[in-house]
């Protein structure tokens, strides 16, 4: 009250803003383990391409696709070149005989014959906030593991968040840890 400085630490101060913060945003997504690789990526660098076909809500898939039905179910999507370049979305499901992956969510602009797109884990958010967004780049070579997250959408309304990968892996496999930063809109 009489104090010009309320709080006895800092760690007293950074719950208190942290506490009362409204508005919050995920600045950040951490890796706090690496966890397995990921089977059915699809890297950025194999120069995988969307077919003739491709809706807002299906994606018919290049020739080297799997030939497995369903493998691509619960990763995502994401366009890297071409029309509709940045968008992704999770995959619903696949179908290995017509080579087509159907989505969870629609598409804003659907790819053509000029979008590349990469197959990549997804990054689920939730918490008491809205609209954040991310996806995951995966190392370049030859491990199939996750290296860093990426915060495309920062959401709004945020005060906790928390952040999982999916498709989760079972059977002994170690699955990768995030943890997300949220941070009130003006900083701290």
């Amino acid at each position: 009250p009489d104090k010009p400085f309320p709080y006895e630490t800092d760690k007293q101060l950074q719950y208190s803003v942290q506490y009362n913060s409204t508005g919050g945003v995920i600045e950040n997504i951490r890796i706090t383990r690496t966890g397995s690789e990921y089977p059915y990526v699809v890297k950025s660098n194999a120069g995988h391409k969307c077919r003739s076909g491709s809706t807002t809500t299906s994606i018919a898939m290049d020739g080297r696709s799997s030939t497995v039905d369903g493998v691509y179910a619960d990763y995502t999507i994401r366009i890297i070149s071409g029309t509709g370049v940045g968008q992704f979305a999770q995959i619903e499901s696949y179908d290995a005989s017509l080579l087509r992956a159907t989505l969870k969510t629609a598409l804003p602009i659907v790819p053509d014959e000029s979008s590349r797109y990469e197959i990549i884990p997804t990054v689920k958010l939730s918490g008491d906030g809205q609209d954040a967004e991310a996806y995951v780049k995966m190392h370049g070579y030859a491990a199939n593991t996750i290296e860093s997250v990426v915060v495309s959408k920062k959401g709004r309304n945020y005060t906790t968040a928390t952040a999982t990968v999916e498709p989760p892996h079972t059977g002994g496999l170690t699955t990768t840890l995030l943890s997300p930063s949220v941070n009130p809109v003006a900083g701290l």
